[in-house]
């Protein structure tokens, strides 16, 4: 069985992966671009997309972006995935967009936004900020419409809320040990998604008339 996440970077990849590795999985999370440049150098020859990758089991941050703007997304080849391992479970791991859109700008200390830049030729943060925006929607969208009906294991982890019970739930072949879960990158954690914090301050506004009736006057 194998495991692929196929969300995009900045999403938990290497929070999963380490959960994952830290309970016996052979997993394999970015390699320095190296997995993304092999998938799409296998796709080219006719291979399997994991040829050269064959001893892991799981799969994370499937991308290769160089300084000439060169970008390579080795997760979204899912179908031939699906197609070449039927068996295998698919991972959308997401989280609050503009919360992930934060912290793409800052990674490798905005290095990797000047990157993406030279890629999509944009002209200024916000610019790239609405590709990605574009580009989060498309891929959204694709994944959920290629997994629907089909027979094969997929759900959608958002990585505020899901984190370690979801993988836990679906993946009982890894018979993970949640004690073994770390934050990694934390960061991204580190504020609360917006729906929860409307849902707290909801309850907060419901709730507060009771507290009141036993206050002394």
């Amino acid at each position: 069985m194998k495991v692929f996440q196929i969300g995009f970077n900045k999403c938990g990849t290497a929070t999963i992966h380490h959960y994952l590795q830290s309970n016996g999985i052979s997993s394999v999370h970015f390699d320095k671009g190296r997995l993304a440049r092999r998938m799409f150098a296998n796709l080219a020859n006719g291979d399997r997309l994991l040829m050269g990758y064959e001893t892991f089991d799981a799969f994370s941050d499937m991308e290769y972006l160089d300084a000439n703007g060169t970008f390579l997304e080795g997760y979204k080849l899912f179908p031939y995935l699906a197609d070449q391992y039927p068996n295998a479970v698919f991972i959308l791991n997401t989280r609050d967009r503009e919360d992930w859109i934060r912290s793409r700008l800052r990674h490798s200390n905005r290095t990797y936004a000047a990157r993406q830049r030279a890629h999509y030729k944009t002209r200024s943060a916000n610019d790239l900020a609405d590709v990605w925006r574009a580009e989060w929607e498309r891929h959204h969208r694709r994944v959920v419409e290629y997994f629907t009906g089909k027979s094969h294991r997929f759900f959608i982890c958002r990585i505020e809320i899901d984190l370690p019970h979801l993988l836990d739930e679906r993946l009982p072949e890894c018979r993970l040990d949640h004690r073994n879960f770390r934050l990694y990158n934390v960061r991204r954690f580190q504020s609360r998604p917006r729906f929860l914090r409307r849902c707290a301050n909801f309850v907060q506004r419901l709730f507060r008339p009771l507290f009141s009736l036993g206050s002394p006057p």
